[in-house]
């Protein structure tokens, strides 16, 4: 339900990668010139890295400058705290 809700605002981010097709696609287009590297790294465990008290606080932040119509952002935030 919470991803349903905040997906659209993720979608909209700049740095936002669809999924790793989009990816290799797109570093496919990358015209490579002498001296250029390219380097990549895949996360694991990703999430139990991030400090879920600071990521849930700038989230919050981040979301207050959205409408979820008649959802409290507090719902959506409770909602994220029980996923995180």
């Amino acid at each position: 339900w919470v991803e349903r809700k905040i997906q659209p605002i993720a979608q909209q981010q700049p740095s936002f990668i669809k999924n790793s097709t989009y990816l290799k696609n797109a570093i496919l287009k990358v015209q490579v010139v002498n001296r250029m590297l390219i380097f990549t790294a895949d996360a694991t465990a990703m999430y139990t890295n991030i400090p879920t008290d600071i990521a849930l606080r700038i989230i919050g932040e981040y979301l207050q400058r959205y409408d979820f119509g008649n959802i409290p952002l507090s719902v959506i935030m409770d909602t994220l705290t029980l996923v995180m």
